[in-house]
C-alpha cells in the first residue's frame, strides 16, 4: 500500500473522531509496519497457538496441553505457519479465533467486538484493506480509554490498554519514536526549565517511557529538569537540562549524532564559557558562529534566548562567520584602492 492509500483509509476509518492521522499511522507502523496481506492475498497474520480452544486441538497442533505466550514468542516463522495450516485444516473457526489479522493485528477472538459474527467472517472481510483499518479503529472504540489516550498521544496509557501489561514502556517508546518520525519534527521549540504546553507534556511522556519517571503535567519544572539531565548523562549528551534537537533525537532514537555544545548566554548576560566566546579571539568567534549556522538546534536555542527569529540568528551567524575572516582582506583592498588613487 502507498502512503497516500494508507492515509486515505485512516481518514475514512476515523471519520469525525478527534484523532490525528499521524498517531494512527504510528500505531500501524509498530503493529505491522502496515503489512496488510500475505503473498496469496489473504490478510497478514500471526498465529497464536496459546489461544487455541479446545485444549484437545491445542495438544493436537502443538504436541502438548500447555502452550504459553512465551513459547509462542520463541516459535520460528516456518513453525508458526506450519501449525497454522495444520490447525486450519482441522477447525478453521478455532484457528481464526487464535490468530491476529491485518494491519492492526486484530485477534480473531475480538471479531464480535469489531462488528463480525465470527472470527472466520472477520478473516474473509479483512481481504479488504479498508476493512482492516476500520477494524483497528473499532477495536480501540470498544476498548475503554484507548481513543482518549490516542487523541492525547498518551503513548504509555495507550500501550497499557492496547497491548496489556507486557512491557508497555517499551511499546510506548516505539510508538513515540514512530509518531515523531512520521510528523517529521521533534518539537515546535527548544524545551527548558520554565517551559509549558503540549510539547512539554509529550516530551515528559517520552522521558517516562525511556525509564526516567517524570510527571506529564506540561510544566518543565525541577523534576523534569533533573530527569532531563539524568537522561543526557546516561546517553552521553551535554548535561545542560535543555531539550533541544540533540536530546530529542536521542530520546526518540532518530539517529542524529550528538554535537558539542556552544557556550550559551544566560538571561543576565553572561555565558557558560566566557573563556571561549568572550576571549577576544576573532578566529574562535568565527568558528563558533559557523557552528551555530550549521546546527539548527543552536539556532533555535539562540533564537529563544535573544527573542528574535531563527532566520535572523542564522543570517547573523553567517555574516559574523564570513565577516571576521573577510574583513581584514576588505580593509587591505580599500587601502590598496586609496594608495592607487
Amino acid at each position: 500500500m502507498t502512503e497516500r492509500e494508507i492515509r486515505d483509509a485512516v481518514r475514512e476509518a476515523l471519520g469525525d473522531l478527534p484523532i490525528g492521522v499521524s498517531a494512527v499511522m504510528a500505531v500501524g507502523e509498530i503493529e505491522s509496519n502496515w503489512r496488510a496481506f500475505e503473498p496469496d492475498g489473504s490478510p497478514a497474520r500471526r498465529f497464536e497457538p496459546h489461544h487455541l480452544k479446545p485444549i484437545s486441538l491445542r495438544k493436537m497442533v502443538t504436541g502438548r496441553d500447555r502452550w504459553t505466550w512465551r513459547d509462542s514468542l520463541a516459535m520460528s516463522g516456518p513453525d508458526r505457519n506450519r501449525m497454522y495450516a495444520f490447525a486450519l485444516n482441522i477447525d478453521p473457526e478455532a484457528t481464526h479465533y487464535a490468530t491476529s489479522y491485518g494491519v492492526g493485528q486484530t485477534m480473531g477472538f475480538n471479531a464480535k467486538a469489531v462488528g463480525y459474527s465470527s472470527a472466520s467472517e472477520m478473516f474473509h472481510a479483512y481481504r479488504d484493506f479498508g476493512a482492516q483499518v476500520r477494524g483497528m479503529v473499532e477495536h480501540w472504540r470498544q476498548s475503554p480509554g484507548a481513543l482518549d489516550a490516542l487523541a492525547a498521544k498518551d503513548w504509555l496509557e495507550f500501550a497499557r490498554i492496547n497491548n496489556g501489561s507486557g512491557q508497555p514502556e517499551k511499546y510506548a517508546a516505539k510508538l513515540q519514536r514512530a509518531y515523531m518520525r512520521i510528523k517529521g519534527s521533534l518539537a515546535p521549540q527548544v524545551l527548558r526549565l520554565g517551559a509549558r504546553g503540549k510539547a512539554v507534556e509529550e516530551y515528559q511522556r517520552g522521558l517516562t517511557a525511556a525509564g526516567f519517571e517524570t510527571p506529564d503535567d506540561g510544566v518543565f519544572g525541577p523534576v523534569t529538569d533533573k530527569q532531563t539531565r539524568a537522561f543526557q548523562a546516561a546517553r552521553g549528551l551535554p548535561v545542560d537540562g535543555v531539550a533541544g534537537s540533540r536530546t530529542l533525537r536521542k530520546l526518540y532514537d532518530i539517529g542524529a549524532q550528538p554535537v558539542p555544545p556552544l557556550a550559551q548566554p544566560t538571561r543576565t548576560g553572561g555565558t557558560g564559557k566566557t573563556d571561549v566566546i568572550g576571549g577576544g579571539s576573532a578566529v574562535v568567534i568565527a568558528v563558533e558562529a559557523g557552528r551555530v549556522a550549521m546546527d539548527p538546534d543552536r539556532v533555535a536555542q539562540w533564537s529563544e534566548l535573544l527573542g528574535v527569529s531563527p532566520l535572523l540568528v542564522l543570517g547573523g551567524a553567517l555574516v559574523l562567520a564570513i565577516g571576521v575572516f573577510a574583513w581584514p582582506r576588505i580593509l587591505n583592498m580599500i587601502d590598496g584602492w586609496r594608495r592607487a588613487a
